[in-house]
């Protein structure tokens, strides 16, 4: 059947009803789904329906941002036709990932004792930086939580308001889980307690380093990378923290990111998905450049996805020398016991990577199937330049097979 707003809502209609246990025909297409009982859990499980019967990957502040019935199946319509976008695409004018309000370097607070060494993950989005972390929860002297999103925000208030809503924030919580042995009530109770009572976010890593007395805690979120004042503020909130910097084929980023929509989770609305994708990836690993021009190999170690699948047992050898401690087999056995993989509650879409569960091993394949699906796009200078210096081949030198992914979306072809 072809797929209408009309259709959609009674789709919408019979799927948040069987949700509530409550009749379909009870339930106003005009009233914002929380009101008619709906709360995260069951949007999550939505998602997953939308997922299974459409084969459309929605996120959450998609539902958030179209909160009714007959808005949601209005933007799902929209969603599954082809689509026509123009405009420049400019990624610190979209709502790439949520930054703190501090904005330039001079106003980072420096604590009166800097916290212990950490590490920091930099990567773009879809690089992989899920199964390195989870390759490097497997060491012993290492403690390696999800996402803790915690350096762009100079104190915890500043981040529970800009992640309110977002699902950005399970990952401290599942941190806390993990480490004080309480569920996701409480775990979130504490969040909102150090947010209360004031706490900054070094407090925060200083509260976890405590916990986890010797080992040296591994912090990897992607929105590090998009702002260069995050690894100012770990300058000035740790003692030598170290950095490394995990960089993925720019084909293969652009794909995935594209088929999950990331234009749209990140906030670029119609941007076109290839040009803002490509976009991300110039920016975060130009940036990625920037912090390891400015501060040596010392303090930052480039990582290769493709090099980690393929050869994973030389990467994290020298990951681990980097790092300062012995090298160990569990490293690379990521599928190998609990690694806090799994979300904050049992129906929770998984931290990180929502595709992770779907492999048993690290799979040396995934480092150049992006060429199976030739792509249909030319990169452009600039990601050229950089593809180039990380030493990635690029297809035909990428001379112009088809037209460029610049052009395309100015001609509102994407």
């Amino acid at each position: 059947d072809a797929v209408t707003p009309e259709n959609l809502a009674q789709y919408l209609r019979g799927q948040i009803a069987d949700a509530l246990e409550t009749d379909a025909a009870t339930l106003s297409v005009d009233k914002h789904v929380m009101e008619l009982g709906l709360d995260s859990i069951m949007v999550i499980q939505l998602i997953g329906d939308l997922q299974r019967a459409y084969g459309i990957r929605l996120h959450p502040r998609e539902v958030f941002e179209h909160p009714s019935i007959g808005e949601l199946a209005e933007y799902l319509c929209g969603q599954l036709a082809p689509s026509k976008t123009t405009g420049v695409v400019d990624i610190d004018s979209v709502v790439f990932y949520p930054k703190s309000h501090a904005g330039a370097a001079a106003s980072i607070i420096t604590p009166s004792k800097k916290n212990a060494p950490a590490a920091f993950i930099l990567s773009t989005p879809r690089a992989g930086s899920t199964l390195l972390r989870v390759m490097l929860a497997g060491h012993p002297q290492l403690f390696c939580p999800p996402e803790l999103h915690l350096l762009p925000f100079e104190t915890m208030a500043d981040r529970d308001t800009a992640l309110a809503g977002s699902f950005l924030g399970d990952g401290l919580e599942r941190a806390y889980m993990e480490l004080k042995g309480v569920d996701a009530k409480t775990a979130r109770a504490m969040c909102e307690e150090q947010a209360n009572d004031g706490w900054s976010s070094a407090d925060t890593y200083s509260f976890i380093q405590d916990k986890i007395q010797d080992r040296m805690l591994v912090d990897k979120s992607p929105s590090y990378a998009a702002d260069v004042d995050n690894v100012h503020r770990a300058e000035a909130w740790f003692d030598s923290p170290k950095y490394i910097l995990l960089a993925r084929h720019p084909h293969a980023v652009i794909e995935s990111m594209v088929r999950h929509r990331f234009h749209q989770m990140l906030g670029a609305g119609d941007s076109g998905p290839h040009a803002f994708a490509e976009r991300v990836w110039t920016v975060l690993n130009q940036n990625m450049y920037t912090i390891a021009d400015e501060l040596g190999p010392e303090r930052c170690h480039w990582v290769r996805y493709e090099d980690l699948v393929e050869n994973p047992d030389s990467v994290t050898e020298d990951l681990c020398r980097f790092l300062g401690m012995p090298h160990d087999m569990r490293v690379v056995a990521p599928y190998d016991g609990q690694r806090m993989t799994d979300g904050v509650h049992a129906e929770s879409v998984p931290l990180g990577d929502p595709d992770f569960h779907t492999h048993s091993g690290v799979d040396r394949s995934l480092a150049r199937r992006w060429e199976v699906n030739s792509p249909q796009y030319t990169l452009g200078e600039e990601a050229l330049a950089i593809a180039a210096r990380l030493g990635y081949e690029l297809l035909g030198d990428e001379k112009p097979r088809a037209i460029s992914a610049a052009a395309e979306f100015e001609e509102g072809r994407l």
